[in-house]
């Protein structure tokens, strides 16, 4: 949804609570937290907090939801500093990275949220050079093959 654009924030949350409710009638043997529960609380977190700044959401969000690498704690934060955010992709990237803990996990998804929502013209040239240079990776090519496999499974 947010590749496709026409969208809002709260609307990629919406399609976002829809498909962890479909991930969650996996039968597990122990379940997890509820993902759909704990994205709804990042939800209602930022809203409540709203005329705060992004960085006291941020924290908020870590204190009640926690930044580490499962998937109960990485999607509902990243949600909610995607929402927070606006998804404003260097706004919702710094403040991710900031609270520290699993930051390379919870970055990529807020990242690619983010990217996805905001477009390429919003992320910073100098960002995509330095990514591309280091790791000698074409992004532009792997983003166009990315969708190129969306458009071939629909």
């Amino acid at each position: 949804m947010a590749v496709e654009g026409n969208c809002n924030v709260a609307d990629v949350i919406e399609v976002a609570l829809l498909g962890a409710g479909v991930g969650e009638q996996v039968d597990f043997d122990t379940p997890p937290p509820s993902i759909v529960t704990r994205i709804r609380w990042a939800k209602e977190l930022v809203d409540t907090h709203t005329g705060k700044n992004l960085e006291d959401i941020s924290y908020i969000l870590y204190k009640h939801i926690g930044a580490g690498m499962k998937s109960y704690g990485s999607i509902p934060l990243s949600l909610g500093i995607f929402y927070a955010s606006k998804g404003t992709y260097a706004n919702g990237l710094l403040a991710t990275i900031n609270i520290g803990d699993e930051a390379d996990t919870n970055r990529a998804i807020v990242g690619a949220l983010c990217g996805a929502f905001s477009g390429v013209d919003a992320i910073n040239k100098s960002w995509i050079e330095q990514i591309q240079g280091t790791n000698k990776l074409d992004l532009f090519q792997i983003a166009n093959d990315l969708l190129y496999v969306k458009d071939a499974i629909a």
